[in-house]
Order: structure tokens, then C-alpha cells, then sequence
């Protein structure tokens, strides 16, 4: 879905009238089909390239979101909104997008296109959000929803990186405390210890840093082949699937995971029910949010049923029970958008309250860690440094 362009035609229709224009689509062929269909043979058809910063910015995706909203909710039309939000706009490069943004709509084109043609800025299900606001003549609405469900995304991935950074900081120092003295400092130590019996602690130390210094630089480099190897199966579809599921199969931190994919899904799949989208369109545009395609692939599948007819109840295995619970409820009641999006809210609380569980565990443990190291490499130096000194004195 995120993949189609932008294509220029000139061409003339079945009865000969010369036409030029633009249309979206993924390849050439794509979009002389299209234009066949609509009684159009293109004598010149070429892909538009990439307006001026056509890349992802969660952050101008959230305020532009949010201000135009709130200007459109006040009353004013949507070409002052955009030019009052480009004059404020201090980053020359947002500033020169709304100005781009700004002249299209004086062309008479609609929003929901112009944002097309800042792909991936404005993925496809937000450009298909915003077409269904225009067309229902409730895009204030629409906007606010999708600012709404932004602001929450940005919150989530702040917890969750809050949650995690600080038993991944201190594991990081251990490591690297690790490799500087096990591999480069204990070495020095090893003639310095050769003249006495040592105790165990000590010589499992040396063997340990000994390894470390002859095989450190291969151990060094396996981070770096492994994401070479991922890179290299993320480029093909079965490749991308097992690296998407893997996350899922981790003890505790896998159903996090898992619900805090869905979140996305049930936010987007609520706001397109509400506003027109039918059924099966919503399906498609929620799970094309979801990260990863195992998860994805499972939704397309549960999309595809509940178009034949299954009742959500009987397919809806990747999702916590409670969850499915609630759509099932949904369906049967007629009010699937209100039902996912409690299912959403519902998610949203478990991965919090999950979160602060396993912060909770991981900070201790990782200190924990930490001083066990620290104090095996502190034992280990000290016990025959100690029976040195008592020969020593006894001699």
C-alpha cells in the first residue's frame, strides 16, 4: 500500500479529446491499466519524483496534524490553515512542503491527494483517513482522531524506551567492563600469578580472559554479521516473516509486544468505521499499520474470512482474549468502532501496567548482575594477591 507513486500523463481519451493529469499508482503498468479503464490511451506517462522532503517526520506529522485541526475546527477554510501554518513554520524545509501543499489545493486538488505526494511523510492509510473526512465533510474530525492516535503512539514507544533503557545501559556497561578487563588487564596479571598455586575462582578468571584476548575481536564482530544477516533475509518474504515473529515467541516480552502491535491496528480500524470506511477497507487499512508481516499477514487472513462471512469470534486467535472479546461483542451488537476501540484502550493499559512489571524486575537484576561481576573480578584478583602476602610476610 505504501509503495504507490505519483505518474504524469498526456494522452487522449477513446472519442479524442487530448486529457493530461496525474494518477497514483505502483508501477507503469499499474497505471496504464488504470488510465485503459478509464477510456484513456497515455501517449506520455512518467513517475513524478519525490516532492522536496518527502520523508518520514513523526514529529511535523503530529503538530501539522494537530494545527490544522484545530484551525479547521475554528472556522477557517483549509488554504488559510495551510498558509497560516506555513508562515509560522520556522524549518525551511516544512515550510517549503506546506508552501508545495499550499499551491496544490489552489489547483483545485484535494487534500487527501496532495498528501499522496509526500509519500512516505503521509503513509496510505492517513491519506485514506483524510479522504474519507473529505468526503463525509468531516475532516476536523477525522484529523483530531488521527492526532489523537499519534499523540498515544509517540507516549507508547516513550514508555516502553523509558521502561528499557536503563537495564540495557547498565548490561552495556557490564560488557564493556567485561571485555577492557578480562581481555586487556587480567593478562598482565597471568606471570605476575604464576609462581604460586591459585584458587579456582581465580584461575576459571584467567582461562575466561585468556579466551577473551586471543578470540575478543570475533566476538566483537558477530554483532555486526548478524545484522548483516538479517538485513539479508528482511529482503525476502519468508526472511521478513521470521524476523517479524521472532520478537513474538520471547518469554514476557513477547505477548508486550504482540499487544502493543495491535494497539495500532484497533486505533486505526476504529477511527475508519467511524468515519464511512466500510468494513473490509478498515480491515485493510488497519492491519497495513501493523508492524512486521507475520503479524500483518495473520490479520490480512482474519480480513479475508470475516469478508466471507466468519464471525470475528471463530478467527481471532493472535489477539489476548480479553481483546477478542470485545470485537466479538462488537460485531454482534453493531458497534465494532466503539468495541476496538475500548479493545485499544484495554491493550493500551496492560502494556503499560506490563511495562512497569518488567522495569521493575529488569533494574534490580541488571545491578544485581553488575555487582556480581564486579565482585567475582574483585575476589578473584584479591584471594592470590593475599596468599602472596601472607608467604611474604611468612618468609
Amino acid at each position: 500500500m505504501g509503495s504507490a507513486k505519483q505518474f504524469s500523463y498526456v494522452g487522449r481519451t477513446d472519442g479524442g479529446r487530448p486529457v493530461s493529469g496525474t494518477l497514483r499508482a505502483e508501477t507503469v503498468d499499474a497505471a496504464r491499466r488504470s488510465l485503459a479503464r478509464d477510456g484513456i490511451v497515455a501517449s506520455t506517462l512518467f513517475a513524478v519524483p519525490r516532492p522536496v522532503g518527502s520523508r518520514k517526520d513523526p514529529t511535523f506529522l503530529l503538530t501539522f496534524t494537530s494545527q490544522l485541526a484545530l484551525l479547521l475546527r475554528a472556522g477557517i477554510s483549509l488554504t488559510a490553515a495551510l498558509d497560516m501554518l506555513a508562515r509560522q513554520e520556522r524549518n525551511r524545509r516544512r515550510r517549503t512542503i506546506l508552501g508545495n501543499m499550499l499551491e496544490e489545493i489552489y489547483r483545485g486538488r484535494y487534500l487527501h491527494e496532495v498528501l499522496g505526494d509526500f509519500c512516505p511523510m503521509f503513509d496510505e492509510p492517513f491519506c485514506q483517513m483524510v479522504k474519507a473526512g473529505e468526503l463525509a465533510g468531516d475532516l476536523p474530525a477525522v484529523l483530531e482522531a488521527l492526532a489523537v492516535d499519534r499523540r498515544r503512539a509517540r507516549h507508547a514507544r516513550t514508555r516502553m524506551i523509558s521502561a528499557l533503557i536503563h537495564p540495557i545501559l547498565v548490561l552495556a556497561v557490564a560488557v564493556i567492563a567485561i571485555f577492557i578487563l578480562c581481555g586487556h588487564v587480567l593478562p598482565h596479571f597471568q606471570a605476575f600469578f604464576q609462581s604460586q598455586p591459585l584458587p579456582s575462582i581465580t584461575v576459571g578468571l584467567l582461562a575466561f580472559g585468556q579466551f577473551l584476548h586471543r578470540h575478543g575481536l570475533v566476538l566483537l564482530m558477530l554483532p555486526p554479521l548478524v545484522m548483516v544477516l538479517c538485513i539479508g533475509l528482511g529482503r525476502t518474504a519468508g526472511g521478513r516473516t521470521m524476523l517479524s515473529r521472532l520478537p513474538l515467541l520471547i518469554p514476557v516480552v513477547g505477548p508486550l509486544l504482540l499487544r502493543q502491535y495491535l494497539i495500532p491496528f484497533l486505533r486505526t480500524f476504529s477511527i475508519a468505521l467511524r468515519h464511512g470506511i466500510p468494513h473490509n477497507a478498515a480491515f485493510a487499512l488497519g492491519y497495513s499499520v501493523v508492524p512486521g508481516t507475520f503479524l500483518r499477514n495473520q490479520l490480512r487472513t482474519i480480513a479475508l474470512r470475516s469478508s466471507e462471512g466468519v464471525p470475528l469470534a471463530e478467527i481471532l486467535a493472535p489477539f489476548p482474549a480479553a481483546a477478542a472479546g470485545l470485537l466479538a461483542v462488537g460485531e454482534g451488537t453493531g458497534n465494532l468502532a466503539a468495541m476496538a476501540a475500548c479493545a485499544a484502550d484495554l491493550l493500551e493499559e496492560e502494556v503499560a501496567l506490563g511495562l512497569e512489571r518488567l522495569a521493575a524486575v529488569l533494574r534490580p537484576l541488571a545491578v544485581i548482575f553488575l555487582a556480581l561481576l564486579v565482585g567475582w573480578i574483585a575476589i578473584a584478583l584479591f584471594l592470590p594477591i593475599s596468599q602472596l602476602t601472607q608467604l611474604q610476610n611468612f618468609g
